[in-house]
């Protein structure tokens, strides 16, 4: 009986990825997410602390 090639891994789907490399990027692409979202809130909450302290007349260290 003639073999028709190589198996396939049953670790891998239907487009040729691991589910191992697949959960690597799940990963990656969340951490991301959170970094930059981290980032962007923490500089929101700057400014906003900045314009507080304008509409207040000065920062506490002024006063």
């Amino acid at each position: 009986m003639r073999s028709r090639g190589p198996r396939p891994d049953p670790g891998q789907s239907r487009g040729g990825q691991s589910m191992l490399e697949y959960t690597v990027l799940v990963a990656t692409v969340t951490t991301a997410l959170a970094l930059l979202s981290n980032y962007v809130l923490s500089a929101f909450n700057e400014h906003a602390g900045q314009i507080e302290d304008e509409l207040s007349g000065g920062t506490e260290e002024e006063k």
